[in-house]
């Protein structure tokens, strides 16, 4: 059975269908899944389910707070239940081994170690979030980096999400 001519459909932001032939146009979208049924007339129904497989970033680095002293800053962030993982590109301090960026489980306001709970370019740190919280903190030494011009990814489970 010979079936119709290659159409492609795209749905833009407004969602109007645009349709062309033989015309390839991405399809955009930001919901976890996305279902589709297509229905040539006098052919088969074909019901398609795609998966956005981008990875939520609970970090907003443009509402977060850094530090801008050695005196540490305690961000607390709402996440949900379960387990995050924070990865950076910030450096480790390697002549000193101390970590400038940390990560605790829940609502905190004291408690950074690096050994503990540092984060930095080379080690991903997992936490419990409780009540629904994890803290990112961070503080800033003028003879190192400043944590403020790095890459910062929150996300949930286990799996540290590469930062480049």
């Amino acid at each position: 059975m010979e079936g119709p001519e290659h159409y492609s459909i795209s749905i833009m932001a407004d969602d109007t269908p645009v349709y062309g032939h033989d015309n390839y146009i991405p399809i955009s979208f930001n919901a976890e899944t996305i279902e589709i049924t297509i229905r040539a007339d006098g052919y088969e129904t074909y019901h398609v389910v795609f998966t956005n497989n981008v990875v939520k970033n609970y970090f907003n680095k443009d509402t977060f707070t850094f530090a801008d002293s050695t005196t540490p800053v305690y961000v607390p962030i709402q996440v949900g239940n379960g387990q995050f993982t924070l990865s950076t590109n910030f450096p480790v301090d390697a002549q000193n081994n101390t970590r400038d960026v940390f990560f605790l489980s829940g609502s905190r306001t004291s408690g950074i170690n690096s050994a503990n709970n540092g984060v930095d370019a080379n080690r991903a740190k997992t936490q419990t979030a409780e009540d629904g919280y994890v803290t990112v903190a961070t503080r800033y030494n003028d003879q190192r980096p400043n944590p403020a011009d790095y890459k910062y990814y929150l996300v949930e489970g286990s799996t540290p999400y590469p930062v480049s």
